[in-house]
């Protein structure tokens, strides 16, 4: 079993986040596990929620009959 990671940010456009949900979901189909982290800059980080809610709709994009292992945890980057 191997870890994969797939990056996002809080405005990712629609055809972006196709491709990269789309990356998940074939990283599952290996057997994969897949970490989803969402990368905030400046301002961005003023509105985690939006973040938390992209989280949320991957989550529910990729799911194959398994809920999440974890939950959404918000680190400052220093």
């Amino acid at each position: 079993m191997s870890f994969k990671e797939v990056r996002l940010r809080p405005r990712i456009a629609e055809h972006d986040y196709e491709w990269k949900r789309n990356r998940a979901v074939d990283f599952l189909s290996h057997r994969s596990k897949v970490k989803l982290v969402v990368l905030f800059r400046g301002r961005e980080r003023e509105h985690p929620e939006r973040g938390r809610a992209l989280l949320e709709r991957m989550a529910d994009d990729v799911k194959d009959g398994r809920p999440p292992e974890g939950t959404a945890i918000f680190e400052a980057a220093a």
